[in-house]
This record gives structure tokens, sequence and C-alpha cells, in this order.
């Protein structure tokens, strides 16, 4: 039976469904993003039933449609926490080898330190400013308001990285990112967001 759920509260092996994506996507992992633009989101790892994968950014409190379960997503899982177990507990044994070979009289002797040069400073020089540079959603906004007209998320990204003024340091999935920024300022802005969905998938200035 399909039901809502935050993307918060996904588990591995929930078949979903998410916008821009043709039908059921398998979520393989789900994690939180604690560093770089997109902190705060959720990295979700999904697999089509062609077999393709596709990793994409989506808010904590988005919410997807779950339609079932794939059970054996999670018999994968336990097979490769097993294999993992098992590398570890070699690695373990191996350690106190490895110790006993690095204890010998050329390594218990201490390298010369090196003296750390450092470059004068110049006197009376003001550092530069450094120039701003626009955000993702930032750069979406501008460009919408240039064109005056909706466009796709994956338009977005390749007129902006055309035009300079924006282009995604990670280069994973840029265009996902940038639809789960819209729609999280959407939702939690109400009338004061930028954006509007005019159609599935494509967005234009409020």
């Amino acid at each position: 039976m399909p039901e809502m759920r935050a993307v918060k509260d996904l588990a591995i092996g929930d078949l979903i469904q998410v916008d821009g994506f043709e039908g059921d996507q398998l979520v393989r992992k789900a994690k939180k993003i604690r560093t770089g633009l997109d902190t705060g989101l959720f990295e979700v790892t999904l697999a089509a039933a062609d077999g393709a994968t596709e990793r994409i950014a989506l808010a904590a409190e988005g919410r997807v449609t779950v339609v079932g379960r794939d059970p054996g997503a999670m018999k994968g899982k336990r097979r490769s926490q097993g294999k993992a177990q098992g590398k570890a507990k070699t690695k373990a044994r191996a350690q106190p080898e490895a110790a006993a070979a690095s204890a010998s009289p050329a390594a218990a002797t201490p390298a010369p330190r090196a003296e750390a040069k450092t470059a004068p400073q110049a006197r009376g020089r003001q550092p530069a400013k450094a120039e701003k540079h626009l955000s993702c959603l930032e750069a979406a906004a501008k460009l919408l308001r240039e064109r005056g007209q909706p466009m796709t998320c994956p338009e977005l990204i390749a007129a902006m990285a055309a035009k300079g003024y924006w282009t995604s340091p990670a280069g994973k999935t840029p265009a996902a990112t940038l639809y789960a920024a819209v729609v999280r300022e959407i939702d939690t802005k109400k009338d004061r967001a930028r954006f509007r969905k005019t159609e599935p998938g494509k967005f234009a200035l409020a």
C-alpha cells in the first residue's frame, strides 16, 4: 500500500517514487550530508529497475511516496557486512606483525627537523576583497529572471555553467541537488519563496 514518508525516515530496500525519475527507485543508501553547500540534506543512492544508480540530495523533511520494499536488498547488505567484519579481523591480526617489523633502529632514529621558512609579508598591502560568488539557488533565480520562462533543473545547471554564474564543486548530481533545494524553499518559505512549480520538473520565478 503506497504511503508518504519523510526522506529522513527512508530505509535501505524501500521502493520509492521521485519527481524527475521514471518508475520505482530502490533505496540503496541514505545518509545526512554534514559538510558543504548541501549540509542538512540527505544524500540518497537510488537504483532503477535496469540497474542504473543515481545519487540525489533531498530535504530531510521532504516527503516521497513509498510503494513497497525489496527484501533482497537487506540480504545483500547483511552479506556485505559479514565480509567487512571478516576483513576487519584479518587486518587486526596483521597489525602486531607490522608493528614489530617497523620497530627497527632506523625507524627509532628521529629525522632531523627542518626549520619552517616564512615568506616576508609585504608592507602596506591590503588583502584584495574576494569576489562574491552566487550560490546555486541565487544563480538559478537570476537565470529564471533573465529567461522569463520555466526551465528544468538540468537546463538551469547547463545555462548557469555556460554563463559562469555557478558550477558544481562536487560534480555528482547537481541537477538533483538543485531540484531538492528549490522544493525545500517552496515548502518552507511558502509565499515568500522565490520559485514556483509550473509542471512536473519545471520551475519559474514566483
